[in-house]
């Protein structure tokens, strides 16, 4: 009797330390959309050959990993994760460049952009689209002045929410907030307002962006022009 009760006594101290430590461990910087569904974290990659691609990558990954070892590695090591998660990628392992750019995003989450924006790259590539929007609205409210963050959101956001307007014009207007004279923003515009078949719209934008381009570029603006008027 003595044993059993000391047995049990060993497995309520298991559970609650365990219920202690889940408790007290940080949350994840980037939870999955309860909408998205992923069928599989392993994709096809250019790298994972067998041979001397995946061999370098491997390689690599190590080197990586001595430096997060490194005790002489100074603080942060945000940098470090995102390259692993870099690496993982190019082997098609979606679950450890997910881990990876997890402790990336627990460095910092609200000032630097990348980790967002390749976290949503990756969620993209997972066919995880709620989750990916998400990653790259972050990155954007992280860093607003880069302009890739925006574009890449806003591109995004044409391809697979391309029927909620009030989503993309919100997009566009804060890249239009932020770089107001910017020739990308208009483009983006402008291709936004071709698929919703506003072709004056669209055709007041490529003349912006004409104003600003070189010759070789003004001609086929002029093409796209002409196109566009022909549907009108």
């Amino acid at each position: 009797m003595k044993n059993k009760a000391f047995l049990v006594i060993i497995v309520l101290m298991f559970i609650v330390g365990t219920y202690w430590y889940i408790s007290q461990s940080p949350s994840a910087a980037f939870a999955l959309d309860a909408r998205d569904t992923i069928a599989s974290w392993d994709f096809q990659a250019s790298h994972k050959d067998g041979g001397e691609l995946e061999k370098r990558v491997r390689d690599e990954i190590g080197r990586l990993e001595e430096r997060l070892r490194d005790a002489d590695t100074e603080p942060p090591d945000y940098q470090l994760y995102v390259g692993l998660a870099g690496q993982y990628l190019l082997l098609g392992d979606g679950a450890a460049a997910y881990k990876e750019l997890q402790k990336a995003l627990e460095i910092d989450a609200e000032k630097t952009g990348l980790a967002w924006h390749n976290m949503g790259a990756l969620m993209e590539r997972l066919g995880a689209p709620y989750s990916a929007l998400e990653a790259y609205d972050r990155a954007v409210k992280a860093q607003p002045h880069i302009d890739g963050y925006h574009a890449a959101y806003i591109n995004f956001a044409l391809k697979q929410f391309s029927e909620d307007k009030a989503l993309i014009e919100d997009a566009l207007a804060r890249a239009e907030t932020q770089f107001e004279d910017d020739t990308f923003v208009f483009q983006l515009r402008a291709q936004w307002l071709e698929g919703q078949e506003r072709y004056e719209e669209a055709i007041a934008q490529w003349e912006k962006i004409k104003q600003g381009a070189p010759p070789d570029v003004s001609e086929g603006i002029d093409r796209r022009i002409a196109e566009l008027r022909s549907k009108l």
